[in-house]
C-alpha cells in the first residue's frame, strides 16, 4: 500500500479477456504490463483474486518501495526459507527481472515481485543494500524442516 509505483505482467500464455475483469478497475493498460493505480483501494475483497493467485494464472506482480527496515521485517516474519538465487529470470520472465534491476540500480530502493502463484517473493536491491537485507531477512523468515535438512540451521 506504501509502493512507489506496481505493475502487473500477464503470462503471455494465458488470454486476458476474463481472468482480470474482477480488477479492471485498479488495473490501467501500459504497453504488454498494467500499472496498478495506488491512488485507489488496491486491497479490498474484490480484488482477492489478483492477489491471491491459487491457479497460477495471474503473471507477475511488481512493485517498488523505499528500504524501511520495520516494514520488511514485518513482510520477513510472514515468510520462510530465504534464498540467495542467481537466475530469477526462470520465475519471473526477463522484462520482470529488467524492470526490477533498473529501478534498483538507485541505493535505498527495493523491487519486490510476486511471480505466479503465492509461493515465492522475490525482492531485488542494489549491491549496497542487498546483503542487509538478506541478514535480515535470515533473522526473520521462518525455517521449514526440509530447507534446514538441505541446508542447515
Amino acid at each position: 500500500m506504501r509502493s512507489q509505483e506496481c505493475f502487473l505482467y500477464p503470462d503471455p500464455e494465458r488470454s486476458e479477456q476474463n481472468l482480470y475483469h474482477s480488477a479492471s478497475e485498479i488495473l490501467i493498460k501500459d504497453r504488454k504490463r498494467f500499472k496498478i493505480d495506488l491512488s485507489r483501494e488496491c486491497f479490498d475483497d474484490v480484488y482477492r483474486d489478483l492477489w491471491i493467485d491459487w491457479d497460477w494464472n495471474r503473471g507477475s506482480i511488481v512493485w517498488m518501495h523505499a528500504i524501511d527496515e520495520q516494514l520488511f521485517a514485518s513482510v520477513f516474519a510472514h515468510c520462510f526459507d530465504p534464498i540467495a538465487m542467481e537466475n530469477p529470470s526462470v520465475y519471473l520472465g526477463k522484462n520482470v527481472v529488467t524492470l526490477a534491476r533498473s529501478r534498483v540500480s538507485e541505493s535505498q530502493k527495493v523491487c519486490l515481485a510476486l511471480p505466479n502463484g503465492i509461493e515465492q517473493l522475490f525482492l531485488f536491491a542494489s549491491k549496497n543494500d542487498i546483503g542487509a537485507l538478506y541478514d535480515l531477512a535470515l533473522d526473520k523468515c521462518r525455517f521449514t524442516e526440509k530447507f534446514q535438512m538441505c541446508y542447515g540451521t
